[in-house]
């Protein structure tokens, strides 16, 4: 035809690239003066790619370089300009796993769209659906709708892990009458609940809540992912659901905390519309169970308690009002509540060789065992090859019953110990880590340990009961004892004070707590003190044969003390409304963060050592301490009479029962900054306005700053206090107000605040020489874990203090000092004016040894400060999975759940996850005293329940399991965590079936007679023999007799020896 050829692309120089590579278009007539309306478009990328684009490195008629964009997939290139659009070209964005792609897909070693690997979304079931509703049995749940109102719409591949989050349609009418109810003008967009700042959009892969738009229309509902890929109620893809209707205004729910937990979990229900007399209900149908302790707390909140049901996942979970409607539900599992050991907190982050180290949770077992220890782990490796050190339990004599119970582990740090986690492992094998404390790192220093304790005897009892206090290093001079809440033994109630015991009474005034001894400034480690008669129920329930005594403790058998005169008799019971519960308070804490070392970054001198740490010489990469101080500023730390004009206010919250509830922490109400008439700070009070006042880390430090009264700076030469009320409370049932009070604002005479004071220096000057960074060091753990690392500017006379970033500007960026390949992606996020943060995101491992430097730097005064970060992802390993049991349904969920997110499509096709029918099959013969069997089936598809758990499903051709059968499941070593780490902690060899731990035991179901198999020979010094033990017991129908036959393996080396035989 006529006219002028338009571009045409010969090839691309290279066709396989990474985000940011140069890639070269050579071909011809791309024409050599573009115009702005001239383009690249690249398949899958953001937008089509115009020449004023910092993506075009340069254009010419026959060649054009492209720097690929981010957010870029595999897809076609063309070149656009007035004469025309080129020829397609394939470039291909390369990867080697689906967290390189912007699009979540990784497939072949290259980006594709997510449908590649993913299937399109499926709606299954969308709530509410009335008083009556029923998931199991659906077909005539009717979801509701009404403007205001969240709703939850449960499926599969929505992809929230993966992908940002997509959207969700109200396709109300046809209005064009296209048979598509979607895609009409009276579609409205669900939104995010704007009533709750804890209810921002929750889009996972299973659930997804949004709030009901106004003016919204019935009809059916739509969810779009942001690839583009979609599902609504009214297609073919999934379930018939029912057209949305108008329903009536209802509570909603947006999240739950925690969101499993075993009978008895104490748990927050964040939402919207809460009433006071709304309750909670767990699952549906006729299998509806009350909350325990439903309360509303405000609007936005409901609490209540798991109530007594057997474990399973996804119990759903609504509010109900007092004319019977119900929320939208939210899935929660309900666990068992038997588990391995959790760690809840060690007493202390650093300490010298041979300093005790309290630590507490649950699960650690009665008694350390055998096998029972604690490893000072090599940063986050906690094997001794990796170079961990078992902890020192040569303790005194005395206390040698008493380091190990059930919550509470005291251990000695070892010789060679390094800095790193701490990790407990029980004498059955379990273990737990600090990794998900903070701080979760101990670190071994010089110097020589102070006052250590490790055993109080007894533990427990009433006020002025004598006790004795065993450990190391009192000295020979008394000093102070003090049980929680800063109660002190009087010095007239301590009998004798030697280097290893002290014998005193505890105090009146004393409540359950830990308790320590003070020596000249040096504390001991903490050990837990019960206060209060003894109670015969209980104390024989706390252990093997513990009896009340006479002076009201509960010990021992034979261990109670002879009464040292007449004994005044009497009958007494006690009763309790409520557990005990601990409360929260303000920390006191001042480290000064860094060592000086010429590079702007301040410590103790100029020797080049940390302060508190004098074995690590100074660099940009060592920092002593956590740098942040709480309360700040403060007239408790040096400089706090001379504090700048612009400080930075911190408060450190200890919240040892629950975490805060960040609502009742309100600036101008519970929280106040006002300015007093003298040093007193006792009276005055005015009140100054702060502008910017936020919470981070999960309320457990609220700062603020920004201006004051509308000025940037506070007045000179002034005093000013900080007044925190026991109004702010925490999320315990009931809740639980701050304590360790000090301040009576109210003037009644009744503590009934926390108060700190400072007073600013008499002039606008401050000099800001150094910068802290917060955490002082980071260990990431899986791929894509992220952490907002935040600058603390401050003058190194006053290192405790600190002041607004608001007069500097900060710059922040990564670097490893060995030239090895970034562990971590750093950028600069949008800041208040008050700090600077800059936020790491993890993208491969590190090299052991080596860590990557995170530095910001303060500009123009020059100074900089850093903190190392390492990557080093965690090995996957199944911590639980079932059904574990003798007779399971034929229908029963075959689930696993495991320490860390997995790549649930390693599970799939030939050597994935597999399942094995084990019943006996007497052409079958025994090998290592199991059934050979090799019938395997391949589980069809996969499941993800929560973000750590994985359902696996049974194909189509074999739906349910066959009754009277035994199976095992079978998870090989190409398992992966999402990180791409291999399964660990395995139990079993594929190649002969055999378990590797030599603690195999199975039960099988079969009709038998009672029957006994000889030794059967596998080795040459192994036998085996197979013990099939049959009962009889009556059938449920009919009362007919059937035969459980029991299948158990036994071992004996020798034969001969009839009491050699052991079981398996």
């Amino acid at each position: 035809v006529a006219g002028v050829p338009g571009p045409a692309i010969f090839c691309l120089d290279p066709d396989v690239a990474t985000i940011g590579d140069p890639v070269n278009i050579y071909g011809t007539r791309f024409g050599n003066a573009p115009v702005a309306a001239d383009k690249v478009t690249l398949n899958g990328s953001p937008a089509p790619i115009d020449i004023l684009s910092a993506a075009v490195a340069s254009w010419a008629d026959d060649a054009i370089t492209l720097n690929v964009p981010i957010g870029a997939i595999t897809g076609n290139v063309t070149v656009e300009n007035g004469a025309g659009i080129s020829n397609p070209d394939t470039l291909y964005i390369s990867c080697s796993d689906n967290a390189d792609c912007a699009s979540g897909c990784c497939f072949s070693n290259a980006c594709y769209d997510a449908s590649v690997c993913f299937g399109v979304p499926k709606i299954t079931y969308v709530s509410p659906a009335g008083a009556g509703a029923d998931p199991d049995d659906a077909s005539d749940d009717v979801p509701q709708i009404r403007a205001g109102n969240l709703i939850t719409i449960f499926g599969e591949d929505f992809l929230g892990a993966l992908l940002l989050p997509g959207e969700v349609w109200f396709c109300g009418a046809d209005t064009d009458a296209d048979m598509n109810a979607c895609g009409d003008e009276d579609d409205k967009q669900g939104i995010p609940p704007p009533a709750n700042p804890k209810c921002a959009l929750v889009w996972e892969d299973e659930v997804i809540v949004v709030q009901v738009p106004e003016n919204v229309v019935p009809g059916p509902i739509r969810v779009t992912r942001s690839d583009t890929m979609q599902d609504a109620t009214n297609d073919a893809n999934g379930p018939a659901i029912v057209d949305a209707v108008l329903g009536p205004a209802l509570p909603g729910l947006c999240k739950l905390t925690p969101d499993s937990g075993p009978f008895n979990t104490n748990v927050s229900g964040d939402g919207i519309n809460m009433n006071k007399d709304d309750t909670v209900d767990f699952g549906y149908g006729t299998e509806v169970f009350a909350a325990l302790n439903s309360k509303q707390r405000h609007q936005h909140r409901i609490a209540f308690t798991v109530p007594n049901l057997a474990p399973k996942n996804n119990v759903s979970v609504r509010v109900k009002t007092p004319g019977g409607d119900y929320s939208n539900a939210l899935p929660f599992d309900v666990t068992s509540g038997v588990g391995g050991p959790v760690i809840l907190s060690f007493d202390k982050q650093s300490g010298p060789k041979g300093s005790y180290v309290t630590i507490t949770g649950s699960g650690f077992r009665v008694s350390k065992g055998a096998n029972g220890t604690v490893f000072f782990c090599n940063g986050n490796i906690c094997n001794p090859a990796g170079g961990a050190v078992e902890g020192d339990f040569a303790f005194p004599e005395v206390c040698a019953d008493s380091v190990w119970s059930d919550a509470q582990i005291i251990v000695k740090v070892p010789s060679g110990a390094p800095t790193g986690l701490l990790q407990v492992r029980t004498n059955l094998g379990d273990t737990d880590t600090t990794s998900d404390l903070a701080p979760k790192n101990f670190t071994v220093v010089a110097g020589i340990p102070g006052p250590q304790l490790c055993k109080l005897l007894p533990n427990n009892g009433p006020e002025g009961l004598a006790l004795s206090l065993f450990g190391e290093n009192f000295g020979a001079v008394n000093d102070t004892i003090t049980f929680w809440n800063a109660v002190a033994v009087p010095p007239a109630v301590i009998a004798s004070w030697s280097d290893g015991q002290i014998d005193a009474q505890a105090p009146f005034g004393a409540v359950t707590g830990p308790v320590t001894v003070t020596v000249g400034a040096a504390v001991s480690n903490p050990l837990n003190f019960a206060v209060g008669m003894c109670e015969p129920v209980a104390c024989a329930a706390s252990g093997a044969g513990n009896s009340c005594c006479a002076d009201g403790s509960c010990r021992q058998a034979g261990a109670c003390p002879a009464p040292a005169g007449p004994v005044t008799s009497s009958y007494s019971f006690r009763f309790s409304t409520g557990v005990l519960l601990q409360a929260p308070y303000v920390e006191e804490v001042c480290n000064p963060p860094f060592c000086k070392g010429g590079d702007g970054i301040m410590g103790n001198g100029d020797e080049g050592v940390c302060s508190n740490n004098p074995e690590v010489a100074c660099s940009v990469n060592n920092q002593c301490e956590n740098p942040l101080s709480s309360p700040s500023p403060s007239v408790l730390w040096p400089g706090g009479n001379s504090i700048c004009t612009d400080p930075l206010i911190i408060v450190l919250w200890m919240s040892p029962g629950a975490e805060l509830d960040d609502e009742t922490i309100r600036e101008g109400d519970t929280v106040k900054l006002q300015k007093c008439d003298d040093a007193s700070c006792a009276t005055g009070g005015v009140p100054i306005d702060v502008s910017v006042f936020f919470k981070l880390i999960a309320v457990k430090y609220t700062v603020f700053g920004g201006s004051f009264d509308g000025q940037p700076t506070l007045e000179k030469n002034t005093w000013y206090r900080v007044v925190l009320t026991n109004g702010i409370q925490d999320l315990q049932t009931p809740p639980q107000a701050i304590t360790r009070l000090n301040f009576d604002e109210n003037g009644d005479t009744v503590l009934d605040a926390y108060m700190f004071k400072f007073k600013t220096r008499n002039t606008d000057e401050c000099e800001l020489d150094a910068v802290a960074v917060v955490p002082p060091k980071y260990d990431f753990t899986f791929l894509g874990e992220q952490a907002s690392l935040i600058s603390l500017p401050f003058n190194s006379d006053t290192p405790c203090q600190f002041s607004m970033i608001a007069e500097v500007n900060a710059s922040w960026s990564v670097n490893n000092p060995d030239g090895n390949p970034l562990g971590v992606n750093l950028v600069q996020v949008a800041n208040p004016p008050i700090l600077d943060i800059g936020l790491a995101t993890a993208l491969r491992e590190t090299i052991p040894g080596s860590s990557d430097i995170v530095r910001v730097t303060l500009d123009p005064i020059n100074v900089s400060g850093s903190a190392p970060v390492t990557v080093q992802f965690a090995d996957p390993y199944v911590m639980d999975a079932w059904p574990m049991c003798e007779e399971a349904c034929i229908n029963a969920e075959i689930a696993a759940r495991f320490n860390i997110g997995m790549d649930d499509k390693t599970f799939d096709g030939v050597g994935g996850v597999q399942l094995r029918n084990m019943t006996a099959n007497a052409n079958v013969p025994l090998v290592n005293g199991i059934y050979n069997d090799t019938r395997v089936i391949n589980f069809a598809q996969r499941t993800i329940l929560t973000e750590h758990k994985y359902q696996l499903r049974l194909p189509a051709e074999t739906p349910e399991l066959s009754p009277n059968t035994a199976y095992r499941a079978i998870f090989p070593d190409s398992v992966t965590s999402a990180s791409g780490k291999p399964l660990t902690r395995l139990n079993y060899n594929l190649e002969n079936n055999t378990y590797c731990t030599g603690e195999w035991h199975e039960q099988l179901l079969q009709p038998a007679v009672l029957t006994q198999g000889a030794p059967d020979p596998v080795t040459s010094n192994r036998y085996y023999a197979v013990l099939e033990i049959s009962v009889d017991y009556p059938h449920l129908r009919d009362s007919a007799v059937e035969k459980k036959s029991t299948l158990e393996v036994w071992e004996n080396k020798t034969p001969a020896d009839p009491s050699g035989w052991k079981k398996l």
